[in-house]
C-alpha cells in the first residue's frame, strides 16, 4: 500500500511539472506572438542581420538605441547613436530630414526594449519606414566573432 501512494505522488508530482512545463511554454509563445502583433500593428517590421546589411547598402540609417557608455564600449559599424530614453532634441537630432529614410533600431537583443522605444519614437517623429534588430549587438558580435 505504502509504494502504491509513493509511486502515486510520484506520478502527480510529473503531471504537474509537465502541466506547467507546458502550460509556461505556451504562454511564452502566446507573449511572443502577441509581441510581434503589436509591432506589426504599430508598423514596426523586424528584420534579420541580412536585412539589416542590405538596408544599409541602400541608405538606411542604423541607429543604436543603447545608452552612450554602451555605445562606447562597443557598436556596429556604421550606427549612430541615438539612446532611446534621450528627450535631447540634439540627440534625436542625428536623424535624417528625409522622412522616408529606412531607419532600422537595435540594442542589447531580445529581452532590451531599447530599440523597440526608440522605433516607436522615430515613428511617432514621422518616420514611415522603420524596423528592429531584435538581435541587436550581441547577436552582431557573436556573428562576427566576438565574445
Amino acid at each position: 500500500m505504502k509504494k502504491l501512494v509513493v509511486s502515486l505522488a510520484a506520478l502527480a508530482a510529473i503531471a504537474l511539472v509537465a502541466g506547467c512545463s507546458s502550460t509556461a511554454t505556451s504562454t511564452a509563445a502566446k507573449a511572443d506572438s502577441a509581441a510581434s502583433k503589436k509591432a506589426d500593428s504599430d508598423g514596426i517590421a523586424h528584420v534579420d542581420w541580412a536585412a539589416v546589411e542590405s538596408a544599409m547598402a541602400n541608405g538606411a540609417i542604423l541607429v543604436d538605441a543603447r545608452g552612450a557608455e554602451s555605445f562606447a564600449s562597443g557598436h556596429i559599424a556604421g550606427a549612430v547613436n541615438i539612446p532611446s530614453r534621450s528627450t535631447d532634441a540634439g540627440t534625436w537630432g542625428k536623424l535624417p530630414a528625409d522622412k522616408n529614410t529606412k531607419i532600422i533600431t537595435y540594442c542589447g537583443g531580445p529581452a532590451c526594449s531599447a530599440s523597440y522605444k526608440a522605433a516607436k519614437k522615430c515613428k511617432e517623429m514621422g518616420y514611415t519606414d522603420v524596423a528592429e534588430y531584435k538581435g541587436g549587438y550581441p547577436e552582431w558580435k557573436k556573428m562576427k566573432g566576438g565574445k
